[in-house]
């Protein structure tokens, strides 16, 4: 099973890493419950959230359309837990 790891911040907390770490932390609740895979969009515009995306793991996969408009589709695998 897959699930989306959306994220938005007020622009007065931008460039605080907290993307990131929220990010980093839903990554790991999502390995600890056993899904398969986590995948996030993005438009091709918002470098911020691609940023995100790449620190937090996930990889950039396909373009495709969401909402009327294109996105960036990103994509983690989580295969096997993590070691602490």
């Amino acid at each position: 099973m897959a699930v989306e790891l959306p994220w938005a911040l007020v622009p007065e907390r931008w460039n605080e890493g907290l993307g990131t770490e929220a990010a980093v932390a839903a990554v790991e609740t999502a390995r600890r419950l056993g899904l398969s895979e986590v995948v996030a969009l993005t438009l091709r515009t918002n470098t911020a959230s691609r940023r995100v995306m790449d620190k937090a793991g996930l990889r950039l996969m396909d373009e495709i359309e969401h909402a009327g408009l294109p996105h960036l589709l990103y994509r983690l695998k989580l295969d096997a837990p993590e070691a602490p």
